[in-house]
This record gives C-alpha cells, structure tokens and sequence, in this order.
C-alpha cells in the first residue's frame, strides 16, 4: 500500500493479493484496515462475504466522518466476483445491492474462464460475461436509479487444457472493452502483468505493450500492474517499472 500511494502513476489501490494463510472470517477486514492506514488513494477493496463488505463500508464510514459523507464523496468501491455469467451467487447479490443503496460503486465482474466454465471460443465467452454483466447492472439500477457500477474490460483467454493456466494478457481482453464502450459504461480492465516468472525482458514488453493496449482503448481503471506468471506472483519491481 506504502508502495502504490508513493507512484506518481498509481491512482487508486487495491490489495495486490489476498491472504490465505490466515484466519478467512476476518481476513479481509484487516486487509482493509491496512489499505485505510497507509494510502490516502481511493481503494478497491474485495470482501470474502456480505458481512465482510457491512464491516469494510462501515470502516470507510469511519474515515469519512460518516454514511452520508462516504455517499457523497465514496473513497472505496467494491471487487464483485460472481461465478460465471449465468450464476450469481448470493452474496455477491445483496453486496451489489447494499452498495447501490449507499451510492458506493461496484466492480460486478463475472470471472468465467473459457473452455472451463464458459464457452471456449470467444464470442461464445464475451456473450456469457455480458449477460452476467447486464443481470448486475440492471440490478443496481433497479435498486437505486443511477447507482454507479463499473463493468470488465478484460476477460481470461483459452484455457490451456495441459496446464489449466489461462493466459493473462491476452488480446481477447480487446473485445469485452468494445462491449463495455458500446453500452457507455465505466471500465475496468487489466494491465502491466506478465507470464514470465521473473521480471525480465519478457516481462517488460507483455506490460508495456497491455498498458498502451489499455490507454488507446479508453481503459477507466487498470489493474494487476505488477503481476507475474499468470497472476500467481507479484513483483514489486515490475509494479515500479509499470508506474
């Protein structure tokens, strides 16, 4: 967090990775009490469940000086992961109408990979997501007219059916951007990762060439700069070279 708040080109925060070797039911509450305490850049945070996401609101809350300051002026949004397209789990439901509510922006991202669970080919892939996509937005919508919700702007290429990896930076990534630019809608897309395990050559050409793929394309908000081998590592120096 220290890292990403000192980066003249960092504009918001998320948490890089997310722990599992802790204690999961309160794991995501820490992890926002860290990002508040050592960032004054906007926040993204992810909550494991409902009552994880009541309890990093009502931190936020905190801060702000109140429910009503953090609806003006949110400082955070909320990562929603719902399985695929056509299943919307629960909590990631009442999360997506909690924050409508409260005027505090979602991220309503249905992470289907293709050939797994979703149609391996890509139009197949992006008509799934964005059936999904529009179940959240009509969703938030309904609940509250005008409730901001931010779409993907990137979706996981084929899965590698030997390795079970998905390419990280593909250029499939291209389509769910048009998607997102043709309804006029905020997006959220990934940029500055790698599949070399090591910051090298490799991984600075993958990085520079998604983030200006990122910038021509009208990207809103860029993530997973820094990442390594298919998101499974994070490097701190590449996070600097992408800034």
């Amino acid at each position: 967090m220290k890292l990403c708040d000192s980066l003249e080109n960092i504009d918001f925060v998320m948490s890089m990775v997310l722990p599992s070797d802790v204690d999961q039911s309160t794991a995501d509450r820490f992890q926002m009490e860290a990002t508040l305490n050592y960032t004054t850049k906007p926040i993204i945070f992810v909550s494991y469940d409902f009552s994880g996401c009541l309890d990093c609101v009502e931190m936020a809350e905190a801060v702000m000086g109140g429910a009503e300051s953090l609806s003006k002026n949110p400082l955070i949004a909320c990562y929603i992961n719902v399985p695929t397209g056509l299943l919307h789990n629960e909590d990631s439901l009442r999360k997506l109408l909690f924050l409508a509510e409260r005027n505090i922006p979602s991220l309503y991202i249905p992470s289907s990979t293709e050939g797994a669970t979703s149609p391996i080919t890509t139009a197949g892939a992006v008509a799934l997501d964005y059936a999904g996509v529009l179940v959240g937005l009509v969703l938030s919508q309904l609940k509250r007219e005008g409730a901001p919700i931010i779409v993907p702007g990137m979706s996981p290429g084929p899965l590698d059916m030997r390795t079970a990896v998905n390419p990280y930076c593909d250029p499939e990534q291209g389509i769910m951007q048009s998607m997102a630019k043709f309804y006029g809608l905020p997006m959220f897309s990934l940029g500055g990762a790698s599949e070399s395990k090591t910051v090298d050559p490799q991984a600075a050409a993958e990085a520079s060439l998604s983030l200006l793929f990122e910038t021509l394309t009208g990207s809103d908000l860029i993530h997973d700069l820094g990442y390594l081998e298919s998101g499974l590592t994070f490097s701190f120096s590449h996070l600097v070279i992408c800034d």
